[in-house]
């Protein structure tokens, strides 16, 4: 009974291709020829005292930890992005370390947007890639996020983390940066 009023509110408040997590965070995406547009919204409260902000894909079934997930880093600082997989629950690893691919199209681009920066990039739907989450319409996933500070170079552990169940849905958001 539990999982079914889990997927009703799912299906009712993360169906339009947009999720505001609610803490200075929020995403948007479409897909475009077999292509997903994903836009980070991050607000100054996070990238002015944080050095990295994380975005994760994970499928329902497998459990909102990071472990099997899909992950995307953005380094503010040096506007980096970085394609990685978590084996564990733990800090995760670039996909080209385990033998995978990066399988970042474009990006990272950022708008200053008011009050916000927009990190904008695009990856394959299926890459064929083990350490990314293949996207199937009508599919429930998690977005995870997380954000957290920097030692010289290297990521700390996140100061903070939430994740957010939705469906994997064709939508019209338009994305506000034109990646070719």
């Amino acid at each position: 009974m539990a999982n079914f009023w889990l997927l009703s509110l799912v299906l009712f408040t993360a169906y339009s291709c947009e999720i505001d997590f609610g803490n200075g965070l929020s995403v948007k995406w479409n897909m475009i020829d077999r292509k997903i547009h994903i836009d980070l919204i991050v607000h100054p409260r996070i990238y002015e005292k944080y050095g990295w902000v994380g975005l994760g894909l994970k499928r329902y079934e497998d459990g909102y930890d990071m472990s099997h997930g899909d992950f995307y880093t953005i380094i503010f600082k040096k506007a980096i992005l970085e394609d990685k997989y978590a084996e564990r629950n733990g800090a995760p690893t670039l996909d080209t370390y385990l033998g995978g691919i990066d399988n970042i199209i474009d990006g990272p681009v950022a708008v200053k947007e008011e009050n916000a920066r927009v990190y904008g990039f695009r990856r394959l739907v299926e890459t064929g890639d083990p350490y990314d989450t293949q996207l199937y319409y009508d599919h429930v996933y998690y977005w995870l996020w997380a954000y957290g500070t920097m030692t010289d170079d290297a990521i700390n552990k996140h100061d903070d983390r939430g994740f957010t169940p939705f469906v994997f849905e064709p939508c019209g958001y338009e994305a506000p940066i034109d990646l070719i």
